[in-house]
């Protein structure tokens, strides 16, 4: 059995077979500004899940953030780890919790 989803990346509908729904889950999701970062954090909108944006572009998570459902936009460079713990702590503020 499928669901169809509704696409904020194209208002097309995609089917999530019911195996795959990731509803009720937290997913934080780096370098999520561009590329296939910003095209994961479609998919996992689509297939139900909270995501946390992060990536150095605050600017383009924050449009993106607009875009989907039960999204947080945070500027994170990976490489710094004071920025991975800010990271972690708004992901927590935001949702209660990661998956």
């Amino acid at each position: 059995m499928t669901d169809a989803v509704s696409s904020p990346a194209n208002d097309s509908t995609h089917h999530v077979p019911d195996l795959f729904r990731l509803d009720g889950k937290v997913a934080v999701l780096t370098g999520a500004s561009s590329g296939l970062g910003e095209r994961f954090a479609r998919v996992l909108t689509n297939a139900g899940a909270a995501v946390v944006l992060a990536a150095r572009r605050l600017d383009r998570l924050e449009q993106l953030a607009d875009e989907l459902p039960r999204a947080v936009a945070v500027a994170c460079d990976v490489a710094v780890p004071g920025e991975i713990t800010t990271l972690v702590a708004t992901a927590v503020d935001a949702f209660d919790r990661i998956d």
